[in-house]
């Protein structure tokens, strides 16, 4: 992180190819200071955080493995009135569980555009679990 210390990028691009697709998204706002990777996001109101939630979490694993020996990898979700910050290491298996539940309990799971697979939107839950496990695995050239 010697390249970039204390520097701050807005709306930079984050991809990663899983299989015949890619997880892509812009990040709102990248801190980086000399071992810390900050991943930030907007959202006008809780209901936005909650929803995005997932989004948040894969912008942090796919950076996280990146930067697996660099940097502290942390993500934060913020309006006007809160803010979350987590470390999306610690909460995959949570996040996979909640939505488990979630769906469990809905006539259809929840639907992904995390995926760029054309128009069509793709299982949530399927999607954050390939990504978590994938995690660590990409190869670095």
């Amino acid at each position: 992180m010697t390249e970039f210390p204390n520097s701050l990028f807005s709306e930079a691009p984050v991809w990663m190819k899983l299989k015949n697709k890619y997880a892509v998204g812009l990040i709102d706002l990248l801190l980086i200071d000399e071992n810390r990777l900050i991943i930030t996001d907007y959202k006008l109101n809780e209901k936005e955080m909650i929803r995005d939630f997932p989004q948040i979490f894969t912008y942090g694993i796919i950076l996280r493995d990146i930067f697996l020996d660099v940097c502290d990898v942390r993500c934060a979700i913020f309006n006007r009135e809160l803010i979350w910050e987590f470390d999306p290491n610690l909460v995959g298996n949570e996040l996979i569980n909640f939505l488990k539940i979630y769906n469990s309990r809905r006539d259809k799971p929840l639907l992904s555009q995390l995926f760029s697979a054309g128009l069509s939107r793709t299982n949530l839950l399927e999607d954050i679990k390939s990504i978590f496990q994938c995690r660590r695995k990409i190869v670095r050239i």
